[in-house]
């Protein structure tokens, strides 16, 4: 577990270091919302993993608008570590809680930042750049755009010289 760890912290310090991700491209899949293409670089891709089909259609509208990918996180998988984006929208009914803790973990001894929305109810423990969010109130899931919104503001405004 500690080799894993230390691993996958110097792989994502060295790439957030450098500004790079690597370019990775998911093998085409079925697909339960076909149409919505899979990420590739940290500056223009929305991390989902979320189960609410209208969310994910005004996400997916914003995405277009914005010209970003979605990339569609695999129930229980470790995607959430190892895909790059600019802010992740979540449902923790999705993970383990050890996978949960494991990424808070990775989070604090990274210094990562990266906004995290969170559509559940569970009561586990989060840090100051995720706020949680009632996908079920229209209110709230335009507030959820407008935050994707200003985070792919300010990941355009970083990548710029």
């Amino acid at each position: 577990m500690n080799g894993r760890r230390k691993f996958l912290k110097g792989v994502l310090a060295g790439g957030m270091a450098l500004g790079l991700s690597p370019a990775v491209k998911a093998e085409a899949k079925a697909d339960p919302s076909p149409g919505i293409p899979r990420g590739y670089a940290r500056q223009s891709t929305i991390f989902c993993q979320i189960g609410n089909p209208q969310l994910l259609s005004d996400i997916n509208l914003l995405a277009q608008k914005l010209k970003c990918d979605i990339w569609l996180g695999e129930p229980f998988s470790p995607d959430i570590l190892a895909v790059p984006y600019f802010v992740a929208i979540i449902d923790r009914n999705t993970l383990y809680p050890a996978q949960w803790e494991e990424h808070l973990q990775l989070r604090l001894e990274l210094n990562d930042t990266t906004p995290f929305i969170l559509v559940d109810d569970l009561d586990w423990e989060t840090d100051n750049y995720m706020v949680k969010l009632d996908p079920r109130n229209r209110a709230e899931t335009y507030a959820i755009t407008e935050l994707i919104r200003f985070a792919h503001k300010a990941a355009q405004a970083h990548t710029k010289p």
